[in-house]
C-alpha cells in the first residue's frame, strides 16, 4: 500500500472511530431520562469512558498517518473503530429495545453487534502486551533473566 493511500485509509478509519463514539455518547445523553439508573449509560464513568476511547483513534490515526509500516498504530486503529462501533451499538439497541421501543430496527442486532466486538480490543490489549514483550527481551537476548518473572511475560516465554 502506498503511503498516500494509508494515510488517506488511516484518515477514514480514525474519522468514523471518533462519529461511532460521539453518536454512542449522543444516544446515551437522549436516554439518559428514559432507562433506569442501572441501565443508562449516561454517569459519569460512562461518560468518561467514551471520552477516554476517543484517545485510542486519534494516537492510531498520528502513528499509522506518519509511519504507515508500522503495525501498532493500525491495531490502535482497529481497536478505536471496534470501540466505536461497540459504544454506537450499544446506545443504539438500548434506545431501540428499552428507551424507545420500535423506534429504530434492528435493535437486537446492534445490541449482539455490541458483545461481540468487545473482543477485538481484548485481542489488542494481548497483541501489544505481546509486542512489547517482544520488543523489550530483544535487547537482553530474547530471555527471561530468571525463571520467576515469567509471571510477566503473558504470552509465554
Amino acid at each position: 500500500m502506498r503511503v498516500r493511500t494509508a494515510r488517506w485509509v488511516a484518515d477514514w478509519i480514525a474519522a468514523g472511530s471518533i462519529a461511532l463514539i460521539a453518536g454512542g455518547i449522543a444516544l446515551a445523553y437522549l436516554d439518559r431520562h428514559l432507562l433506569s439508573a442501572a441501565m443508562t449509560t449516561w454517569d459519569f464513568s460512562d461518560v468518561l469512558d467514551g471520552v477516554t476511547e476517543l484517545a485510542i483513534p486519534v494516537i492510531g490515526f498520528v502513528i499509522a498517518s506518519r509511519r504507515p509500516g508500522n503495525r501498532i498504530g493500525w491495531l490502535f486503529l482497529a481497536a478505536g473503530l471496534a470501540m466505536g462501533v461497540n459504544v454506537f451499538s450499544q446506545s443504539y439497541g438500548l434506545r431501540a429495545l428499552l428507551a424507545a421501543p420500535g423506534s429504530l430496527p434492528a435493535g437486537r442486532a446492534a445490541m449482539w453487534l455490541s458483545n461481540w466486538t468487545l473482543v477485538v480490543p481484548s485481542a489488542f490489549s494481548l497483541s501489544c502486551c505481546c509486542f512489547s514483550r517482544r520488543d523489550s527481551y530483544a535487547h537482553g537476548g530474547g530471555v527471561l533473566p530468571h525463571d520467576s518473572w515469567a509471571v510477566f511475560s503473558p504470552c509465554g516465554r
